[in-house]
């Protein structure tokens, strides 16, 4: 049976997600999901009862539905090694992209930058 778990990403985005296994992930485990973009490395922010709840209640949540997208697998060191990496990329590019902003005097405020998983696109 798929248990339903809720995941946060950077930016508090969260989604819904299916996980395959016999028991889902701690609170607050680091997953690895499947998502239209290819892969993404999130935190377990609910699940069970309050996942349930919390997806028929919230705007991000698909109602009495069932997410079509499935947690992969937990988070192995070598993931979160390259999580923490990606991470100081999004600031170094962040700072790199405000500096540009600048030169070009355009009229802008560039708030957040983030690298997706594969590194294809920022």
């Amino acid at each position: 049976m798929a248990h339903l778990i809720e995941v946060v990403f950077k930016g508090h985005r969260q989604e819904f997600f299916l996980w395959e296994g016999e028991a889902p992930p701690a609170l607050h485990a680091p997953v690895i999901v499947a998502v239209d973009r290819g892969e993404d490395l999130g935190h377990v922010r609910a699940l069970g009862d309050l996942a349930t709840l919390r997806a028929k209640g919230c705007t991000h949540g698909v109602g009495d539905g069932t997410p079509s997208q499935y947690a992969r697998r937990t988070a192995t060191s070598d993931d979160l090694r390259r999580y923490a990496e990606l991470r100081v990329a999004d600031e170094e590019v962040r700072r790199a992209a405000i500096t540009m902003v600048r030169e070009h005097k355009l009229d802008m405020k560039l708030t957040d930058a983030e690298w997706r998983w594969d590194r294809r696109k920022l």
